[in-house]
């Protein structure tokens, strides 16, 4: 388990304990930490248990946040938008409800990562807001509904993955004004519907779309869902 000594590690920057299994226990509450330099926290690929705890948003100065691979579960608390310099967050493994809208508030996040997990829910507009923002890994969770037509503000937008979930409805025409993007993953997602836009083909280089839309402009074969 991670020592509660550690807590008063006052001038600690960085906190790295991935890529160990036998570090097991909970995470132990942001509010009896005395970390106020704390920049990066990692525990992918531990063993570490329990939630996201509401006092994350207590750690001010944090930029990156890493728990992939992990045994965390729960959902991803609100005050996560609290944590306005937070650039890279990966969540992975059993985090659960919904995506929270504070999110919007993280204004210099790059890169989100919350692949293979069990997050419900629509997408959120608001995170049309996030100006930064580069890239979306979003694929493998149970998200539903549309596509929101204000991602189309995403200008910095490179990669978003939304594959293998229960999304539904078209792309949205609007999307044809994210000139940066490269990548775009939404195969899986059989009650999606329509056609491509052809001005995305323009500009992403890979598009990873499924047999139940049309798309008469991609490079690449449809995939056909897995059983």
């Amino acid at each position: 388990e991670i020592p509660v000594s550690f807590t008063n590690l006052s001038n600690l920057k960085s906190f790295h304990i991935e890529n160990n299994r036998e570090i097991t226990g909970p995470i132990l509450d942001m509010a009896t930490w005395s970390w106020p330099r704390i920049t990066l926290l990692s525990f992918s690929n531990t063993a570490i248990t329990g939630t996201v705890p509401t006092t994350i948003g207590l750690l001010t100065d944090l930029a990156f946040l890493y728990a992939g691979d992990s045994t965390i579960r729960g959902s991803i608390p609100s005050e996560m938008g609290l944590l306005t310099k937070l650039s890279r967050l990966r969540l992975s493994g059993s985090i659960e409800g919904t995506l929270p809208s504070t999110i919007q508030n993280c204004a210099s996040l790059v890169d989100v990562d919350l692949l293979f997990n069990d997050i419900i829910g629509t997408l959120p507009p608001d995170l049309s807001r996030l100006a930064a923002i580069e890239y979306i890994f979003l694929g493998r969770n149970k998200l539903m509904g549309t596509l929101p037509p204000e991602w189309k503000d995403l200008d910095n937008l490179v990669l978003l993955s939304l594959q293998r979930n229960n999304l539904s409805g078209s792309i949205p025409e609007s999307w044809s004004s994210l000139t940066k993007l490269k990548v775009l993953s939404i195969h899986e997602n059989p009650a999606m519907t329509g056609t491509i836009p052809s001005a995305l083909c323009s500009s992403v280089d890979t598009i990873q779309w499924g047999c139940n839309l049309v798309c008469d402009c991609c490079a690449s074969d449809c995939i056909q869902p897995k059983d």
